[in-house]
């Protein structure tokens, strides 16, 4: 056999690019360089995917370090709408900076059971929003069930689908009674429907989403995320 040395740029030595016969032969200088040339080929082709390897552990570190310091501005902005609601005077604008603290973290909370999964191209939903509720149950301090039938969705559509649930869910809880139902179930041609049920007293009579005016900060979120998600957002008794 005749072989050469595979050696980094750096000087390590991989071992040897080999080539074996079962019959005796004699080699020459061409096919020597031929052969070390080859073995550099192997060598770089080597060197290229390590660095890639390394390149893309260095991009998971670098996302990972992203998400965690935006997980930390999330909750310190709204550690501070939470302070700014204690020493205001007036209790209507505490309560707005109460639930402009809540949102952000809803926004941080769906993030993270988002963020585990957004390497990926599609999300079991059923999965991903029982992993939410499970926080919201706590949070909320109400019993939350969820229920249907998985399926997957786009991971460009989950973080919606998680701040949609996290308003419709805190809206449930403080108009609302009882336990709170979540449905998620698949339709017709490729649609799903998400349902939040709760066992209150009901909607007013005439009661109308799209007609809805003020304080209804909430639904206006819901039904713009509802208008990105090309869906339609309905309202009645079940």
């Amino acid at each position: 056999f005749v072989s050469a040395p595979l050696i980094t740029h750096d000087g390590h030595d991989l071992g040897a690019l080999c080539v074996i016969d079962h019959q005796p032969r004699t080699v020459d200088e061409r096919q020597l360089r031929h052969l070390a040339t080859l073995a550099a080929l192997v060598t770089d082709r080597m060197e290229l995917r390590l660095t890639a390897r390394t390149a893309a552990a260095r991009a998971d570190i670098l996302a990972s370090e992203v998400d965690h310091r935006a997980m930390n501005s999330l909750q310190l902005v709204a550690s501070l709408l939470n302070l700014q609601s204690r020493v205001t005077q007036a209790p209507e604008t505490a309560q707005q900076l109460v639930i402009a603290s809540n949102r952000v973290l809803a926004v941080a909370r769906v993030h993270r059971n988002f963020s585990a999964n957004e390497s990926i191209e599609r999300v079991l939903l059923l999965a991903y929003l029982r992993r939410l509720c499970g926080e919201l149950a706590e949070v909320l301090d109400v019993a939350i069930d969820v229920e249907g039938t998985e399926a997957s969705v786009p991971t460009t559509q989950v973080l919606a689908i998680g701040l949609i649930v996290n308003e419709l869910t805190t809206n449930a809880k403080k108009h609302g009674a009882g336990p709170i139902k979540i449905i998620f179930r698949s339709g017709a041609a490729g649609h799903f429907e998400l349902c939040i049920l709760d066992q209150g007293d009901g909607l007013p009579e005439g009661f109308a989403v799209n007609r809805l005016k003020g304080s209804a900060l909430g639904i206006k979120v819901v039904t713009v995320l509802v208008e990105q998600l090309e869906g339609r957002l309905s309202a009645g008794a079940n």
